[in-house]
């Protein structure tokens, strides 16, 4: 892990410096950030603690790159009372949880922390053990649970079982995902969740998006145009997502780059002008929606956007792109844990009237980079 964050920094130290295109970018970028941390804090507001139970919630609020230490500890807390209460299982609501597991391995390797050695626990063993045939109570989860599989070593057929047991159950050729009648949501988070195997699986991806295209409309996309036509922020966020997850692990991805970015424009027309982060449904403030626009948001700001600046820029200096990573990783300290890092942020930095967002401006974009993408490269290691 810390050799990806070290990776990273060297990477988009070398990119600030490189191009006005790349300016430009983290400056979407810095934007994308404020959205996503404001987000969190309007989703934290009043909470006074995180448990097991809300592990998946937890996971969006850590992939934002905003600050939860003052949560962290609590959560840890209850992950290991869970587990030493129950003999080394993650029991949640009377049975062993693989979105539990699966949420809080994803949690650990964004905090540079040892899902292996949690505590004296072996999570990913733990996790890997269960049955991938056993269908999940809520299949939008999937899309935490299959993720979580590309980052174990030796985890990728128990990752395929998970796929096809998904599929089978769950999504109809043609229609899209089946989970109380189809609709975009569905097919948006069958998306998201088996694009980490998108090689493997691109037949039935490719329908799948054939679907997902069947709800849009103008200004974003709709639940379903049996209820209606009008476009509405948690469909449009959900689309985000599946695009952004696929752009990350497809070998073709990058088609979708620009797919990417105008539907992050789609989703920006739903956020309240008055209150970064906050998005609404219907015109009014909501959590949901704004949960929603999280997923959207981190899949973007760790998937498309940061692969966007890299790989573009890589394109233009592809001869001395080597030369130059290897003189800033020489140069460049180890990167700290993303806890750390969105500390230290929140503790010293300023705020800009005007933007809202940090003056430091490339270098706390690039910390921000590092907290919320070290997941989303890890499942690129492959690649």
């Amino acid at each position: 892990m810390k050799k990806v964050l070290s990776f990273l920094f060297a990477i988009c130290l070398m990119l600030s410096i490189s191009t006005t295109a790349f300016a430009s970018e983290t400056k979407k970028s810095e934007k994308v950030a404020a959205q996503s941390e404001a987000a969190a804090n309007y989703l934290t507001e009043g909470r006074a603690s995180y448990t097991v139970e809300s592990a998946v919630d937890y996971l969006n609020l850590t992939n934002a790159g905003n600050d939860m230490s003052k949560f962290d500890e609590g959560f840890f807390n209850s992950v290991k009372a869970n587990l030493d209460a129950n003999g080394g299982k993650l029991i949640v609501y009377g049975s062993e949880s693989i979105t539990s597991y699966a949420a809080v391995i994803q949690i650990l390797y964004a905090l540079d922390m040892d899902p292996e050695n949690f505590y004296g626990y072996n999570l990913n063993a733990a996790f890997t053990a269960m049955d991938p045939t056993v269908s999940l109570s809520n299949p939008y989860y999937y899309k935490v649970v299959i993720p979580a599989t590309t980052l174990i070593d030796n985890a990728e057929d128990f990752g395929k079982k998970l796929c096809d047991n998904f599929i089978e159950n769950y999504y109809k050729m043609g229609s899209g995902m089946d989970y109380y009648g189809f609709a975009c949501d569905n097919t948006a988070n069958f998306i998201a969740a088996v694009s980490s195997y998108a090689d493997d699986y691109s037949d039935i991806l490719k329908d799948a998006f054939t679907i997902l295209e069947s709800y849009k409309v103008d200004g974003g996309y709709c639940y379903n145009p049996e209820y209606g036509s009008e476009p509405n922020c948690n469909s449009t966020a959900l689309a985000l997502m599946a695009y952004s997850e696929y752009v990350i692990n497809a070998d073709d991805g990058e088609k979708y780059l620009e797919k990417t970015h105008q539907i992050y424009a789609n989703l920006c027309t739903f956020e309240n002008p008055n209150k970064t982060g906050v998005f609404t449904y219907d015109g009014e403030d909501s959590a949901l929606s704004t949960s929603d626009a999280l997923w959207g948001l981190n899949s973007y700001f760790r998937v498309a956007l940061v692969q966007d600046i890299i790989d573009d820029d890589s394109k233009d200096d592809n001869n001395n792109s080597s030369e130059s990573t290897t003189s800033a990783a020489a140069t460049t300290k180890p990167a700290q844990s993303a806890k750390t890092q969105t500390t230290k942020k929140t503790n010293t930095s300023k705020k800009s009237p005007a933007t809202g967002i940090n003056e430091t401006g490339v270098c706390v974009t690039i910390s921000l980079l590092a907290a919320a993408s070290a997941t989303a490269l890890l499942k690129k290691k492959s690649k």
